[in-house]
């Protein structure tokens, strides 16, 4: 893997970006996978929908940010 060197507004601006992102894949995979109520409509999607969640509480901790 390649480590990028960056700026700090270089970091700032991926970081926005990044949460951005993953706010707007977050809701989708669970409103894919979820109804109003929480229960699960598409395990396929459930699954999917868990381990984004998991992936994004590993990154929130090497950002130091709130992902969603």
């Amino acid at each position: 893997m390649k480590t990028l060197k960056l700026t700090k507004k270089q970091y700032e601006i991926l970081r926005h970006c990044l949460i951005q992102a993953s706010e707007c894949e977050y809701f989708n995979l669970d409103g894919l996978a979820h109804d109003e109520d929480g229960k699960v409509i598409d395990k396929k999607y459930a699954k999917e929908f868990r381990a984004y969640v998991r992936v994004l509480k590993k990154l929130e901790i090497k950002l130091n940010c709130k992902l969603t």
